[in-house]
């Protein structure tokens, strides 16, 4: 594998410095295999990966995948990140508008505490039980991690979900806080990177 240089220049003036891998291949990018299932993590860690690949040199068609055992058989299930948009220009105008959000995410997080989780959120975002992510009587749960049972103070599901939002907070649906920041984070990942599923 090659480690790309990427030396990127915001419009806002945010400079990102950093290398991401290249494993190359019919599509060029990163590949991610994990012995355990595919996670939230794991397509925010391709969608980064593209996005930075992108603004830095927006010429190739960028794809990230990520390898994983495949649910209930046998073998391995793979799943490939990358903008669906046909011209290059156009791709990196989205793959910046991105990272802008990103960054902006992680100031916002410097100051406070954000609304953001692991399983939560995505839950949010897809209308989905959140309240079997956030405790679960089986296994971890955002609302077991120690770290956001501080920065939250032990808070319920319903709690979670009952934020008031503040004025200074992005625009967007949701009526809480934590819906707003996944529907925000989420729904730009979808929308930049809809996914290609690739098999074996």
């Amino acid at each position: 594998a090659a480690h790309l240089a990427v030396d990127i220049t915001l419009p806002s003036g945010t400079r990102l410095v950093g290398t991401v891998r290249d494993d190359g291949g019919f599509r060029p990018g990163p590949i991610d295999v994990t012995v355990s299932k595919r996670k939230d993590a794991h397509k925010l860690i391709s969608w980064l990966n593209v996005m930075a690949l992108t603004a830095q040199d927006p010429g190739p068609e960028w794809q990230a995948v990520h390898i994983c055992p495949a649910t209930n058989k046998a073998g391995a299930s793979g799943k490939g990140f990358s903008i669906d948009l046909p011209e290059p220009a156009l791709r990196q105008e989205r793959a910046i508008e991105s990272l802008e959000l990103v960054i902006d995410l992680f100031r916002r997080g410097q100051r406070e505490p954000l609304p953001i989780f692991a399983n939560l959120s995505w839950a949010l975002y897809k209308d989905n039980n959140a309240a079997g992510t956030w405790s679960n009587n089986f296994g971890p749960a955002d609302g077991t991690d120690e770290w956001n049972q501080l920065a939250f103070d032990h808070a319920t599901a319903d709690q979670i979900t009952s934020l008031v939002i503040p004025s200074d907070d992005p625009d967007g649906s949701g009526d809480d806080r934590a819906t707003r920041y996944a529907k925000h984070l989420w729904g730009d990942i979808e929308a930049t990177a809809p996914g290609v599923r690739i098999t074996w």
